[in-house]
C-alpha cells in the first residue's frame, strides 16, 4: 500500500491559522470527512490534524521504521539516557513505572511478549533488544 501524503500533515499551527479556508476543506476532503461533521475555527482544525498526526504515529507510519514494534526497538537498543518523549511516548515509561514495581514489571512482560524471539522473527537481534528491556527495568526497579 503507498504511503499518501497530505500538504496539511506538515503545517505549523501559524500556518493552519493563515490558510484556515483552504486547509480546512483540504483536511475534509483528503480524510473523507466533509459530510461527517463541520469544522467551525483554527482550533477545532489544528485539533484533528494533532490527532491525524497521533493515528498515523501509532500505526507505525512514517519515513524511517517498517514497524511501530521497529521504532520501539530501535529505542530499547540506543537510548542511552532516559529522554521524557521518548521513554513516554515510544517505551510507554512514566515516572510512575520508577515508583511502582508492579507497574515496571507490567512494562517488562509487555516488552517480551512483543520482542522475545521464541514469539516472533524480526530483522533485527532480539537479544539485543531484550537485553536492553532488562537493563532498562533494572533501573526501574533501582537494581542497575
Amino acid at each position: 500500500m503507498e504511503k499518501i501524503e497530505y500538504k496539511w500533515l506538515g503545517l505549523s499551527d501559524e500556518e493552519i491559522v493563515k490558510s484556515f479556508d483552504t486547509t480546512r476543506k483540504s483536511v475534509l476532503t483528503d480524510t473523507g470527512l466533509e459530510n461527517v461533521f463541520e469544522i467551525k475555527n483554527a482550533e477545532q482544525l489544528q485539533t484533528l490534524i494533532k490527532s491525524y498526526k497521533k493515528i498515523s504515529y501509532a500505526n507505525g507510519e512514517d519515513d524511517f521504521f517498517k514497524s511501530k514494534n521497529h521504532r520501539v526497538a530501535y529505542y530499547l537498543t540506543n537510548i542511552d539516557r532516559q529522554t521524557d518523549d521518548i521513554y513516554l511516548n515510544e517505551l510507554g515509561i512514566s515516572r510512575v513505572t520508577y515508583k511502582e514495581e508492579a507497574i515496571a514489571k507490567k512494562w517488562k512482560v509487555k516488552m517480551v511478549n512483543i520482542f522475545h524471539s521464541d514469539k516472533f522473527t524480526y530483522s533485527f537481534d532480539t537479544q539485543d533488544v531484550m537485553s536492553a528491556v532488562n537493563k532498562i527495568y533494572k533501573r526501574l526497579v533501582g537494581k542497575a
